[in-house]
C-alpha cells in the first residue's frame, strides 16, 4: 500500500525540476504532445528503460494526447499526456534523478501529493526514475492512478 502526505504549498523556485515539471505541464497547448520521432523514442528508452513507456490509462476514463521527449532542468524527461471526457487533463513526467527537495515525503512515505490550485500532482521515485503526475482531475481518481503507477514502477526494479 503506497502512503501519501497531501501538502498545500508554495510555488516551487524557478530552477527547479519542480519548477521545470511545472512549467512543461503549462506549456502543452490543446493540441496534446503529438509523437516523438523514432530516435527520440529510442533515446528515451535508453536513459529512462521501461519507464519512457506511456501507460495506457483507458481504465481511468483518460484518452492519450501524445506524449514527447522534453528537457527539464537538464534532464531528458518522457512526457504523456491524457485527457478524459468532461475535460480534465493528467500529465505523466518521467526522468532519472533524486526527487526534488519539495516532493520528499514524510519519513516513511513512499508518494508524495502537493496542490496548487486546481492541480494536484503525485510524486515518487523508483529504480532511479522520478515520477510526476500532475492533473485537474478529481484528486480520487488521480491518487488512485499514482498508486497504480507507482506500484507499477517499483515492480520494474529495484527502487
Amino acid at each position: 500500500m503506497v502512503a501519501a502526505s497531501l501538502l498545500v504549498v508554495p510555488a516551487p523556485t524557478p530552477e527547479s525540476p519542480l519548477a521545470a515539471a511545472w512549467s512543461s505541464y503549462h506549456a502543452v497547448g490543446k493540441n496534446g504532445l503529438g509523437s516523438p520521432s523514432k530516435a527520440e523514442a529510442e533515446r528515451m528508452y535508453a536513459v529512462l528503460g521501461p519507464a519512457s513507456r506511456s501507460p495506457d490509462l483507458a481504465a481511468f476514463g483518460l484518452r492519450k494526447d501524445g506524449w514527447a521527449a522534453r528537457d527539464l532542468a537538464g534532464h531528458l524527461a518522457a512526457v504523456a499526456e491524457y485527457r478524459d471526457a468532461e475535460g480534465g487533463r493528467v500529465t505523466l513526467m518521467r526522468w532519472r534523478g533524486d526527487l526534488p527537495q519539495m516532493a520528499k515525503g514524510a519519513e516513511g512515505s513512499e508518494l508524495a501529493a502537493y496542490r496548487w490550485g486546481r492541480h494536484t500532482s503525485y510524486w515518487w521515485r523508483a529504480d532511479g526514475v522520478v515520477w510526476c503526475l500532475v492533473g485537474t482531475i478529481d484528486q480520487e481518481r488521480l491518487y488512485k492512478i499514482a498508486e497504480r503507477l507507482g506500484g507499477e514502477s517499483e515492480a520494474d526494479g529495484p527502487g
